[in-house]
């Protein structure tokens, strides 16, 4: 199962977010990002952040889930930045994991834990700046 939002100004996509779900019993409580993207000329405007923050927030809500997992490139310094001062951890490492040509990527494995009782705090209303597809 996917969730997808998009971020627009105006009628301009300028960035996207993709969460994913595993309908196992076991793995359901946790979501993956699974494609993350912001225009180049976009960057450094809080758009990246405020998709993460409402696809946190959105899955929390309707899927209950209390784990949220991403990928991303090590070398991607930014974003790995912007994921740890949003809560995310490091948890792993995975070696020469993406190829992109003939260049082999050591992707870094990412969680953070949204709620251990799966239950959704009062305050928790997303972040505001975008708002979820019915």
């Amino acid at each position: 199962m996917k969730n997808v939002s998009f971020a627009t100004l105006g009628d301009d996509p300028v960035g996207m977010i993709v969460c994913t779900f595993n309908k196992s019993a076991k793995f359901k409580h946790i979501a993956e990002i699974y494609s993350f993207y912001v225009r180049p000329a976009y960057r450094g405007r809080g758009i990246g952040r405020a998709l993460l923050d409402h696809a946190v927030a959105r899955v929390m809500r309707k899927y209950r889930i209390v784990k949220v997992r991403l990928y991303v490139n090590e070398k991607q310094r930014t974003a790995v930045k912007m994921y740890k001062k949003v809560g995310f951890a490091t948890v792993g490492r995975l070696e020469k994991e993406m190829k992109v040509g003939r260049r082999l990527y050591t992707m870094l494995i990412m969680e953070k834990a949204i709620n251990p009782s799966g239950s959704i705090p009062k305050e928790q209303t997303g972040h505001g700046l975008l708002k979820p597809s019915p």
